[in-house]
């Protein structure tokens, strides 16, 4: 924690080195901008480019998507366009967002990045680190035009005019389930928390684990306690914590740790949980060693789609703690695109517009849904086949409101990790208590 906060504090300093030199956000630089874009071309598609190199960096954690994207950057190295991309995948999420956070204080970014969108974006654009994609998407009506009205969201800021990302996937959290385990076990899918903790009983009953999570990867516990609180509470909990109105030692969020400490006291969450990470809890389940497995669809499909699994496999919503709240929980907009412009040439600005406008193309889209069906930021003809994927899309149908994680609304961007490492203290042991202690002695250390 210590080092994520130094982290951040060297960020703030960039940050105002930055606005001192550049005069960020100066009325002579807003005009500046808007000159430069009056009489500048932002056509990249009939741009000509001379052997540009640039570094794209991602967090693909299943084996379907890594070997998509592999093919898709060999494909576009062969197009001979004067580009060249060289892809960098890193799988953990702390480490991801890490090197992440040190090169932007450190002014060594990659060109390319995907991200959810929040807090964590917004101090990347207050040190002139972020492309503004207003004049390229103006530039290419048809493609604007293209997105569902309300992804943008997921790339704007109230302090920021201007859209700040290309978004992607979108996603949705969901409940995935062995199908031959349930049915010769008489089970049905689990609709409410109750429900579900019955459910893990009756498993454990006949020697059979319900989960085996691998919170080694911290985040697993983090989303969820996103999914209880957001439908338990209502997904306007994040907004809450984020202004203080809701505490994170308070009721509510007593709650969530209580829920997730008795799931671990009853054995519910598999064995040596914080030496599993999230690719073995994956295997573990497409192998049959567990019953049940929650996750993203998109990340979850992707590793059925690249295993041999000898079951079917079912898929519910995640199972809700309160029937008024039922149809929220988490999800939205997922890998949002983002340009970087630290120290970068604006050759290699133009160049990493034109390569995200090509991976989000039709055909583009349209070969991802081959490998793994998923849901876009654009208005895509998803036809696919697959059941479980239509189960998935009908699942997403009924949800009313979803946010991403709940710490990606607070401008207190070192929450993301305090809440995680707090929650992987209840693996250990630590009462709820504790992990609400915890998260408000960081809180207060950093005020």
């Amino acid at each position: 924690m210590k080092k994520n906060k130094v982290i951040s504090c060297i960020l703030f300093l960039v940050l105002c080195m930055t606005m001192l030199f550049s005069g960020c956000g100066t009325k002579e630089e807003s005009n500046e901008k808007k000159e430069n874009s009056e009489t500048r071309s932002y056509d990249v598609e009939n741009m000509k480019f001379d052997n540009v190199k640039i570094h794209v960096m991602t967090r693909i954690t299943n084996e379907g998507s890594q070997k998509y994207f592999a093919d898709k950057i060999d494909e576009f190295n062969n197009l001979d366009n004067g580009i060249t991309v060289e892809l960098e995948n890193i799988t953990t999420e702390e480490d991801y967002l890490n090197k992440l956070r040190t090169g932007y204080s450190g002014g060594d970014t990659p060109n390319v990045f995907t991200e959810y969108g929040g807090a964590r974006v917004k101090d990347y654009i207050a040190a002139n680190g972020v492309l503004d994609w207003t004049p390229y998407l103006e530039a290419d009506k048809e493609y604007y035009d293209s997105f569902y009205d309300s992804v943008f969201e997921s790339a704007q800021y109230d302090e920021y005019e201007g859209i700040w990302g290309i978004p992607y996937m979108q996603y949705i959290i969901c409940l995935f389930y062995n199908e031959d385990i349930f049915n010769a076990n008489n089970i049905e899918p689990p609709k409410t928390w109750d429900e579900l903790q019955v459910v893990c009983e009756k498993l454990k009953a006949a020697g059979i684990k319900p989960f085996q999570v691998g919170e080694k990867s911290n985040f697993r516990f983090g989303h969820l306690s996103n999914c209880i609180l957001y439908n338990t509470y209502g997904v306007d909990a994040a907004d809450k914590l984020a202004d203080g109105s809701m505490k994170y030692d308070g009721k509510e969020m007593m709650d969530v740790y209580t829920k997730i400490s008795d799931m671990n006291e009853k054995g519910y969450f598999g064995d040596d949980i914080l030496s599993t990470d999230y690719a073995l809890e994956k295997s573990t389940f497409t192998s049959g060693g567990s019953a049940m497995i929650w996750g993203l669809n998109s990340d979850v499909m992707g590793t059925l789609a690249a295993s041999d699994v000898g079951f079917k496999v079912g898929v519910t919503a995640m199972p809700y703690g309160n029937e008024s709240f039922k149809s929220e929980t988490q999800g939205g907009v997922n890998n949002v695109w983002h340009v970087s412009t630290m120290n970068k040439s604006q050759e290699e600005i133009d160049a990493s517009v034109y390569w995200v406008k090509w991976m989000t193309s039709d055909q583009s889209l349209s070969d991802y849904t081959k490998v793994i069906p998923n849901i876009f930021g654009r208005e895509f003809d998803l036809d696919t086949d697959d059941p479980l994927m239509k189960e998935v899309l009908d699942i997403y149908g009924t949800m009313t409101k979803m946010k991403s994680d709940v710490q990606s609304y607070d401008d207190r961007t070192y929450l993301l990790d305090t809440v995680r490492n707090a929650l992987q203290g209840i693996a250990l042991g630590n009462s709820p208590e504790q992990c609400a202690d915890e998260i408000i002695t960081q809180i207060k250390s950093n005020e």
